[in-house]
C-alpha cells in the first residue's frame, strides 16, 4: 500500500486500485445558487421600495425634481423635494411650497412671500421680485417637508445608465466567460456613467441670472447649478467660490462693450480632491479585486491521473 497527497486543487489518496479525490476547500459554490441568491435579494429590495412608495403615495406624499435655480441653496438644481398635503390655513410666510398656478400649468417650488384673504404670493430665493401670480389655496400641491440634494440628478441619470449597461451586458454575452468579457463589461459600465454624466452635466454648471451697470462698471449675477464646488471668474473682473445653488455678483470691466467672458472650474479642498480621486479609481479597484479573487476551477478527474502515476 502506498499513499501520495497533493496540496492543490485537492487531496488525492491512493489506496490500492481505488482513487478518491476530496474536494478542495477553495472550490466555489455552484453558479446557479449564487445567481438565485442575488436575484432573490434584488427582488426583495424592489418589493420594499415599491411598497414604501405606494404607502407614501396613498398618504398624499409627492416628490418633484428641481430643474431651475430659483430657490438657490435651499433647493439646488438636481434636488428632489418631498411634499405633503397642507391647507391654506396651515401655511405661513417663509415656508416653502410646491404649487401649480392655474389649471394645467407647470409646477413650481417657491417660498411664501406674503399671504392674505386675496391669496398667496410666492417668490424664489434668488429671484429679484415676487412671482407675478397670486395663488388660490386650490393651487397648492403641498408643503415641502424634505429636500434631498443630488437625488434628482440620480433619478434622471439612472434610467439611461441602466439601459446602457444592459446593452453592454447583452453585447458581451456572446463572448466566452473569462477575463476579456469581464474587462469589457467593467469598461462599458464605466463608460456609460461617463457619457451620461457628460450629457447631463450634473457636476459643474453655471447660469447667468442677469447683469446691471454701476458707476460705469458692470455687475454679473451668477448661480451654480452643478453639484460640486466651483470657482467662477470674469476675465479681468471679479471671482467667487460657489457651492451648489450659491449665487454671486461679479464685477465686470466697463470697457467690454457689453461682451465679457465668465469661466468656471472645480474648486475643491485637498480632502475633496482625494475623495474625487478615490471615486474615479473605483473601476480600477474593482477590476483588481475581481482579478485577484477569480480563479479557474480544475477538473477533479483530470487532476487524479498524475497523482495515481506518482503513487505507483
Amino acid at each position: 500500500m502506498s499513499t501520495s497527497s497533493l496540496q492543490s486543487p485537492g487531496t488525492v489518496v491512493v489506496d490500492g486500485p481505488g482513487v478518491a479525490v476530496l474536494p478542495a476547500r477553495g472550490r466555489r459554490r455552484g453558479r446557479g445558487t449564487g445567481v438565485s441568491v442575488r436575484v432573490g435579494v434584488v427582488l426583495l429590495l424592489v418589493a420594499l421600495v415599491v411598497g414604501a412608495l405606494t404607502i407614501a403615495a396613498l398618504s398624499g406624499v409627492r416628490v418633484f425634481d428641481v430643474r431651475t435655480p430659483s430657490m438657490g441653496t435651499a433647493a439646488p438644481v438636481g434636488s428632489l423635494v418631498v411634499t405633503r398635503p397642507a391647507t391654506a390655513g396651515d401655511l405661513a410666510v417663509g415656508e416653502v411650497i410646491t404649487f401649480r398656478p392655474g389649471a394645467g400649468g407647470d409646477r413650481y417650488t417657491h417660498r411664501i412671500d406674503a399671504s392674505g384673504p386675496s391669496g398667496i404670493r410666492t417668490k424664489g430665493d434668488v429671484n429679484g421680485s415676487p412671482d407675478a401670480w397670486l395663488l388660490d389655496p386650490s393651487d397648492t400641491v403641498g408643503r415641502v417637508v424634505a429636500v434631498l440634494p443630488v437625488v434628482g440628478w440620480a433619478g434622471r441619470a439612472l434610467p439611461w445608465i441602466v439601459a446602457a449597461v444592459a446593452l453592454v451586458w447583452f453585447a458581451t454575452g456572446f463572448l466566452a466567460p473569462g477575463d476579456l468579457r469581464s474587462a469589457l463589461r467593467l469598461f462599458g459600465a464605466a463608460l456609460s456613467v461617463a457619457v451620461v454624466g457628460a450629457v447631463l452635466r450634473p457636476f459643474v454648471a453655471l447660469q447667468l441670472l442677469g447683469t446691471s451697470a454701476d458707476a460705469g462698471d458692470g455687475v454679473a449675477r451668477v448661480v451654480s447649478t452643478g453639484v460640486l464646488p466651483i470657482r467662477v471668474t470674469v476675465t479681468d473682473g471679479g471671482s467667487a467660490h460657489l457651492l451648489s445653488g450659491g449665487t454671486a455678483e461679479l464685477a465686470v470691466p466697463g470697457d467690454t462693450d457689453g461682451v465679457f467672458h465668465v469661466a468656471s472650474r472645480l474648486d475643491l479642498s485637498v480632502t475633496g480632491w482625494a475623495v474625487l480621486g478615490l471615486v474615479c479609481a473605483v473601476p480600477v479597484v474593482v477590476a483588481f479585486v475581481v482579478g485577484r479573487t477569480t480563479a479557474p476551477l480544475v477538473d477533479a478527474g483530470a487532476s487524479a491521473a498524475p497523482a495515481a502515476e506518482d503513487a505507483r
